[in-house]
């Protein structure tokens, strides 16, 4: 690559990308839901905004209720699942100072471990390396130790693809640590695709040996998102709709602390918020036929 003032050049192929606030922006136009005009038509366009970024919003009555949503949002899980700080720690032990890949990272960083971090995402968020598209990753074949995509592939419009493309970034041998939802409402609104269940996530990661899989959100957080979403749904005024989102947080937290109840049962996967996956890449895909007996729920209606 060569710098060319705010572009960035490509010396083998001519790719010409641009670079907004220090961030190069290695999106390809015709073949991704993001447009590079997105991130290059100025501040005007919201793409600079975080919706996890109160500060930036114009009201003092906007800020704090931005505030409050995420302080409720945010507050540490009640149930410690295995996470991707347990996959990156895993990681860490095994290889001497791995490479990372952290997909959608957002305003989330990593510290504590002794590994080479790349931070990217499709929005413009202060701290990451490059905006890019996980359906076309700009990083050369076997460039990593491990990849980590946490609510990445519902917001996606080919998952399969994308996980190719990890399995393509990631050196022999590598691993992958994913966090995706099962029974979720939408979130991000028109940027969410997808959902999983236990078994269909695990065969979105067919090329790779498990090492953890399994629940990642507990029955009582999808029993709180369903009244907090049916709250909203009595009304279509965005203003109000932010307020009810606040209030619902808040008074659905004892429901969504129920999760500890589903710890260790079995059943729960039926009916998790989402599913975990964490293994390592193999050369040979597991078939249909052996993910079929991988189940390990409850639901034995058809038996």
């Amino acid at each position: 690559m060569t710098s060319a003032g705010e572009t960035l050049v490509c010396t083998a192929c001519g790719w010409t990308m641009p670079v907004v606030r220090g961030t190069p922006i290695l999106i390809f136009d015709d073949r991704s839901v993001f447009s590079v005009k997105d991130f290059t038509a100025g501040d005007a366009d919201g793409t600079r905004i975080s919706y996890h970024d109160a500060s930036s919003l114009p009201s003092f009555q906007k800020r704090l209720r931005r505030r409050i949503a995420n302080a409720l949002s945010n507050r540490e899980a009640p149930v410690k699942w295995f996470s991707k700080e347990d996959a990156m720690a895993e990681v860490c032990r095994r290889i001497q100072r791995p490479r990372i890949l952290i997909i959608a990272a957002g305003i989330l960083r990593s510290s504590g471990f002794d590994a080479e971090f790349t931070y990217t995402d499709g929005s413009l968020v202060d701290g990451i390396e490059y905006v890019c598209d996980a359906h076309d990753l700009p990083f050369p074949d076997g460039t990593f130790d491990l990849v980590v995509a946490v609510a990445l592939l519902e917001h996606v419009a080919d998952p399969f693809r994308c996980v190719s493309e990890m399995t393509r970034v990631l050196k022999p041998n590598g691993f992958v640590h994913a966090e995706s939802p099962f029974l979720q409402p939408v979130h991000m609104g028109r940027y969410d695709f997808t959902r999983f269940t236990p078994l269909g996530h695990r065969r979105l990661f067919r090329q790779f040996e498990a090492i953890q899989c399994g629940v990642a959100l507990g029955p009582g957080s999808v029993l709180a998102w369903a009244m907090r979403y049916w709250l909203l749904g009595l009304t279509d005024n965005i203003t109000a709709r932010k307020w009810i989102r606040a209030f619902g947080l808040l008074v659905t937290m004892p429901i969504r602390y129920s999760d500890v109840i589903f710890k260790n049962k079995v059943g729960a996967g039926d009916s998790a918020g989402g599913n975990l996956f964490f293994g390592m890449k193999t050369d040979k895909a597991i078939s249909d036929r052996e993910i079929l007996k991988l189940y390990v729920g409850r639901d034995q209606v058809y038996d």
